[in-house]
């Protein structure tokens, strides 16, 4: 893969990789337009979305830095409750329990920790069942008609209500299984977390958060397990053009994050899906030619 194949790579993702489209997919459209589809191997393509967090972290650094609190508030809470419950055996009168769980980021960190389990293992079923067709134009294909229809059904979803103090553990279930499902070729890691979270009846501004947040610990995870992978296998990787891609993505999503996340709406869930079914087509048509 050459140093400019790298850049386009690069610049697809940090445009395609904040909005609820398969930037994957992409990846894998332009990839074969460019004559570099052998280099771009699943493992490329989960090191490429490395360069998403940095848009990530710079567009929700302070809700990121409150759920981390709010996690290990609840062990801290956790561990002063088993200090009065000692307390409790010799002083039953003066021991005063506290919610391990009080605060809205606390909740949220719970609910993201619960959909990153189902993530996880949802996605290793996935991966393990697509690790061989990751670059076929058919199944990206596939994989974008399915993304459409789920943002259709979400587009016509009654108005969302629910905040962090609202939202239960079987929507956070939800959306991580959803999410799983992201690992199959062509299928939208943020097309589906935002179609799970609407249909779970979650507000834009939280399902939003919810979406983006996620993608932190499951491209972190995925990213380490292909790290693994390739140290086992010892296979040739092409590190000098995917750490191009991977500044060259962050770049732009620095720039254009806040712009993109202010154009998703339930309602332009439609746009999305219509888009999604466009390239969709494209792909299976090329499959067959």
């Amino acid at each position: 893969m050459a140093v400019w194949q790298a850049i386009v790579l690069g610049l697809i993702q940090g445009v395609i990789g904040f909005l609820p489209v398969s930037s994957s997919g992409h990846l894998n459209l332009v990839s074969s337009f460019l004559n570099i589809q052998d280099s771009v191997s699943y493992t490329v393509l989960v090191f490429l979305h490395l360069g998403m967090l940095l848009g990530v972290f710079y567009a929700f650094k302070q809700d990121i830095s409150r759920v981390f609190v709010g996690f290990f508030g609840i062990f801290r809470q956790l561990l002063g409750n088993v200090v009065e419950w000692q307390k409790g055996w010799k002083n039953p009168e003066d021991v005063h329990y506290k919610k391990n769980i009080n605060s809205n980021y606390a909740r949220f960190s719970v609910l993201i920790s619960v959909s990153l389990s189902i993530t996880l293992v949802t996605a290793m079923i996935v991966r393990i069942l697509c690790s061989s067709i990751s670059s076929n134009l058919l199944m990206n294909g596939v994989g974008f008609l399915f993304t459409a229809l789920l943002l259709l059904v979400c587009s016509f979803t009654p108005k969302s209500m629910k905040g962090p103090k609202d939202a239960k553990v079987s929507d956070a279930i939800v959306i991580g299984l959803f999410q799983g499902l992201a690992a199959f070729p062509g299928v939208s890691l943020l097309g589906m977390t935002i179609a799970a979270g609407f249909l779970c009846g979650l507000t834009r501004k939280f399902n939003l958060k919810y979406a983006y947040i996620m993608t932190i610990p499951v491209v972190l995870g995925g990213t380490l397990f292909e790290i693994g992978a390739l140290l086992a296998g010892g296979e040739p990787f092409p590190i000098v053009p995917c750490l191009i891609s991977i500044l060259v993505a962050s770049v732009i999503g620095i720039l254009l994050i806040r712009k993109v996340i202010n154009i998703i709406t339930i309602n332009t869930c439609r746009i999305f899906a219509g888009y999604s079914i466009l390239i969709g087509m494209i792909c299976i048509m090329l499959y067959l030619l």
